[in-house]
């Protein structure tokens, strides 16, 4: 072996010479760094058991804190539904719960309806407030009138929806029901007859159930037609009861021969211990329904005469009588009739169709003495300006009114002027009236309305009243009157500064009685008092700023004392009245 040996450098190609390892000194092959070396292992060694025993102390730091954290959060936990236990929002009573919880789910804690667009819609708020808590759903279930109102269209409602009533029925307990079933067709028009929707399956189902529910009801409101209802009354109709009926609304309609099959339920019904309001679409003959005991009786249609003073016969406890529509009024057919006296009568509301004037009425108010009566509303769209018929109002509906003990009294006179005397007379009959609304229209030639310059110059007092010279002012006790006056042409002038002037001393004369030693004594003081004119069509506009725009500035000024001294005036555009 050679004694040097050769290595070309890579980058130059250079040679470089070196000794061969005899020709080195042994001393410069030793590791200098040999002890350093030998000293950094040891510590390495050390430190890295050190590092090992301080990862073994973390971890069982580390478990430590996870058990104390784990411990913390189940102690707040702990903590905070003991504060929750004693807060005053867990200290109110089920009574305030009751009324907070009734309060969100009016009107109904069920109600399931349907929309053309979006199908079914299900509102049941009593349902998520109980998924709230635990504490909330117990409550809600102790309360089971919480449970107890339910409004369902069955109208094409899939069978599914049965489960979700029946548990809130079930949750009801025995609660009273408050049920509104809606089984109308979807098709519905004005014909007796038409197709229905209602099927097995899409709410024939529902609605077969939920009458078999009715027995449980406080109230109860049916929307259907005859065919309908009478499928749904089960074959043992005769074992039906409504022990907690109160109030009853039946709106049916349709085929009515169909009515014949329902009479059983119709019986049950006038049976209802409870019961003392009903509605429903017409009075039904006493071989279905009968009406001794109940207290309020609204119906849509009358066909005549007979049947509502066979329902006064009847009610020995009516006290409200309602009647929206006198459709055809006949004269009664009995030979020697008697009068029908109703002792608790006090609320009577007649409204007369288009074809039926004031005195086509007259039969009926012949045989009917109200001596408790306080309230009576009569109304009627009758053109009297096209018929040719007087607008009058039957004498023996004075002599009914002049035998009561009426306080408030309304009568529409529809497109009619009443003649001269006939309002007069009518507040002339009733002399306890406290509210009085006249409406009536003005003739056809003119805007002039003798009856009601009539009334108002009779209820003007004299200014000075001697104590030796005894009056008898007309409605004494008068302290609201409305007089609403439909004008056939726009007014002028001349047709409103005389009535006005004279409604507005009339009503100065009242309210300055109130200061008069003797006056006071006769009369009391009006509170309300207003002359409100309907301009016909679109010819004038209410001013925008002024009250009494209409009565020159004079009797506005009058106007604004009156109401210093406690008396309401208003002279205008009813539309000045607002809402």
């Amino acid at each position: 072996m050679p004694s040097n040996t050769i290595i070309l450098c890579n980058k130059c190609s250079s040679s470089i010479d070196l000794p061969s390892s005899s020709q080195i000194a042994p001393s410069a092959l030793q590791d200098p760094y040999k002890l350093v070396k030998t000293h950094i292992l040891s510590s390495i060694e050390q430190e890295e058991a050190i590092i090992g025993r301080c990862d073994v102390e973390i971890s069982r730091i580390r478990a430590i804190l996870l058990e104390l954290e784990t411990n913390k959060l189940t102690m707040e936990s702990r903590v905070r539904e003991q504060r929750y236990s004693i807060s005053a929002l867990r200290s109110f009573p089920e009574e305030i719960y009751d009324m907070i919880f009734s309060f969100m789910a009016e009107p109904y804690s069920l109600q399931i309806t349907q929309n053309t667009d979006s199908g079914t819609q299900v509102q049941s708020c009593i349902l998520a407030i109980s998924q709230v808590s635990r504490y909330w759903r117990n409550l809600t279930h102790a309360l089971p009138r919480l449970w107890s109102s339910i409004s369902v269209d069955c109208t094409g409602l899939p069978a599914k929806y049965r489960t979700l009533i029946e548990a809130h029925l079930q949750n009801a307990k025995q609660a009273p029901l408050i049920l509104e079933i809606d089984a109308y067709t979807s098709t519905r028009d004005d014909t007796d007859d038409f197709p229905s929707v209602i099927s097995r399956g899409h709410g024939l189902d529902v609605f077969r159930y939920l009458m078999s529910e009715t027995h449980r009801c406080a109230e109860l409101k049916i929307y259907t037609d005859w065919d309908t209802l009478s499928d749904a009354i089960p074959a043992e109709a005769n074992n039906i009861s409504f022990p907690e009926l109160q109030y009853l609304c039946a709106d049916i309609r349709g085929y009515q021969p169909a009515i014949f099959r329902t009479r059983l339920f119709w019986q049950a019904i006038s049976e209802a211990p409870k019961l003392v309001t009903v509605d429903i679409p017409f009075l039904l003959p006493s071989l279905f329904m009968s009406y001794s005991h109940f207290k309020t009786v609204r119906v849509e249609m009358a066909w005549d005469v007979g049947v509502v003073l066979d329902l006064l016969r009847q009610g020995a406890r009516l006290e409200n009588l309602d009647i929206r529509q006198f459709c055809h009024v006949e004269q009664v057919e009995e030979e020697n009739p008697c009068a029908v006296v109703s002792e608790s009568l006090r609320t009577l509301f007649l409204r007369a169709t288009d074809r039926v004037p004031y005195m086509n009425m007259t039969s009926l108010f012949d045989y009917m003495s109200l001596p408790s009566l306080e309230q009576f509303t009569l109304t009627t769209r009758h053109d009297y300006a096209t018929s040719g018929i007087p607008c009058e109002i039957p004498s023996s509906m004075i002599t009914m009114l002049r035998g009561s003990s009426l306080r408030e009294l309304e009568l529409q006179f529809g497109t009619g002027c009443p003649l001269e005397n006939t309002l007069s007379d009518v507040l002339g009959s009733t002399p306890n009236v406290t509210a009085a609304r006249f409406s009536f229209s003005a003739p056809k030639e003119s805007n002039k309305t003798p009856c009601l310059h009539n009334l108002v110059s009779k209820l003007v007092l004299p200014d000075d009243i001697d104590i030796d010279t005894p009056i008898q002012p007309l409605a004494p006790k008068l302290t609201h009157l409305f007089l609403v006056w439909d004008l056939v042409h726009p007014p002028t002038s001349e047709d409103l500064d005389d009535i006005c002037q004279l409604f507005v001393d009339m009503v100065d004369s009242r309210a300055a009685a109130y200061y008069d030693e003797i006056a006071s004594k006769l009369v009391t003081q009006m509170d309300v008092a207003y002359l409100a004119y309907a301009l016909p069509g679109e010819e004038q506009v209410v001013p925008e700023n002024k009250k009494f725009e209409w009565v020159g500035p004079r009797l506005g000024n009058k106007i604004e004392i009156l109401g210093w001294m406690g008396t309401s005036c208003y002279v205008g555009d009813i539309r000045g009245l607002g809402e």
